[in-house]
């Protein structure tokens, strides 16, 4: 959301608004990825001790617009603080995000003054309604583009295919070096039923829970156990490997001989899914699997 700057019927700090002297207000933000999060830094500040203490009295805050023109997300993040952080799930952003500034007064404020009012001003005394925009930052635009290999999307490293045993009543996962992707076989009755429900994004933490994290959790148990043979799977065919350790790596855990001797497979698995065992519970107690 661009706050263009217009005329106010009272004095605010904007650039290239010359209502105060020297009254200045600076926001900037600084964004990183967390697993499957993107945690921003929103910083603000003014230099106006008039402002500031409206803003240590409560009467003003600080208020950070974020929206992401692509995914229709909008979201305020309100604080007293010149730095704060705001943690947001990666798929609620791509593309252009927008992040503007500005300080507004929380409640009606009666015969409002500023010793650093410019001359125009000087003398004069203003009734600001609750709402009104005290100080206009800039508008801050950062690039999120989504990872085309992120594991949420298990279609890059998983195959999921009927057993056509009529016998077998047991879901198999077979790890091969020489396929492009790990292969999940399930009974044929149950994987029609998986195939059915895993299309409604509603139940896909559900189905997260039951068939891949126990996969990705033998995948682990296995590359520990060939740990010192890792080169195997450097096998071009072998691309599920290059995605998982590519993955893995976005969580900072490289997937190498030391850091698997003591890896926890079953943590990393959950990890890796974007928790989706906490947001099936939390979807089946009549919550919503969702989070920001």
């Amino acid at each position: 959301m661009l706050i263009r700057n217009k005329y106010f019927p009272y004095p605010v700090i904007a650039a290239g608004n010359d209502s105060y002297a020297t009254a200045t207000f600076t926001s900037d933000v600084d964004f990183e990825k967390n697993g499957y999060h993107i945690k921003l830094i929103l910083k603000a500040s003014t230099n106006n001790d008039g402002i500031n203490e409206l803003i240590k009295a409560k009467k003003a805050s600080i208020v950070h617009h974020i929206e992401c023109v692509q995914t229709c997300y909008r979201h305020a993040v309100i604080t007293d603080d010149e730095e704060t952080t705001f943690q947001i799930h990666q798929s609620k952003l791509n593309g252009a995000v927008q992040i503007s500034t500005v300080i507004v007064a929380n409640e009606d404020i009666k015969g409002y003054k500023n010793p650093d009012f410019s001359t125009d001003y000087k003398g004069f005394s203003f009734n600001i309604k609750r709402g009104c925009l005290l100080a206009i930052g800039g508008c801050v635009e950062i690039e999120l583009n989504k990872q085309k290999d992120d594991l949420e999307n298990t279609s890059s490293i998983f195959s999921i295919v009927p057993n056509l045993d009529p016998n077998e009543t047991i879901i198999n996962v077979d790890i091969s070096s020489t396929k492009p992707k790990i292969v999940i076989h399930i009974p044929v009755k149950g994987c029609n039923i998986y195939k059915n429900l895993s299309s409604n994004l509603e139940l896909q933490s559900i189905m997260h829970s039951m068939i891949i994290v126990p996969a990705l959790v033998q995948v682990f148990e296995e590359l520990k156990a060939t740990r010192f043979e890792l080169y195997n799977y450097n096998d071009s065919n072998c691309r599920w490997f290059k995605a998982l350790t590519k993955a893995c790596r976005n969580l900072k855990i490289e997937l190498n001989e030391q850091s698997l001797e003591n890896l926890d497979s079953y943590r990393t698995a959950q990890l890796l899914m974007d928790s989706p065992t906490m947001r099936a519970l939390s979807y089946l107690a009549g919550g919503t699997d969702d989070e920001n």
